[in-house]
């Protein structure tokens, strides 16, 4: 699960009091999420990343879950009353590569891509390659995670002049 949030700068500092005072502490303690993560995009918007791993699809199905989505405490109204801009996206993780670090990623890098659905397999075996590639160039980079997000690859990386050849995946 995926979230991503702007906040008005005004309201930034109970943002993210309320992220890491009321809202993290609630969100881990229903079943099936495992752990959280909050980022601070270094360029660009929304400024706040927040990752969730979760057990399983059904986490997001619970009773607990639902409950808590559906009665916000009047802190989470105020603060989701004032939010500008968010984003919340559920996704299945597809691949992964590498070693993560046991207190997670100090930095995440986020790309995202679209196409039309009869070139996804194109697109994973690119995917596919780049993953290969950045593992082999860049050894330190912790798992390769999907993620999809409003970034184009080549500036996000700097890493221009990449193709895949047709059979090679």
């Amino acid at each position: 699960l995926a979230v991503w949030m702007e906040p008005p700068p005004e309201s930034e500092d109970d943002f993210n009091r309320w992220y890491d005072e009321e809202h993290l502490a609630d969100r881990i303690s229903l079943p099936g999420f495992s752990r959280v993560r909050r980022y601070r995009c270094l360029r660009g918007e929304p400024t706040y990343l927040a990752l969730y791993e979760l057990a399983g699809k059904d986490a997001l199905n619970t009773d607990e879950y639902t409950h808590a989505r559906q009665n916000p405490t009047p802190w989470t109204q105020r603060v989701t009353g004032y939010v500008t801009k968010s984003v919340r996206r559920e996704y299945e993780a597809l691949s992964a590569l590498g070693e993560s670090p046991p207190e997670g990623a100090p930095f995440v890098l986020v790309i995202g891509l679209e196409t039309e659905p009869e070139h996804d397999a194109e697109l994973n075996r690119w995917y596919e390659f780049i993953e290969f590639y950045v593992a082999q160039r860049i050894p330190q980079v912790p798992a390769g995670v999907r993620a999809i997000a409003p970034i184009i690859f080549q500036e996000a990386t700097g890493i221009g002049g990449v193709q895949l050849e047709a059979d090679r995946f």
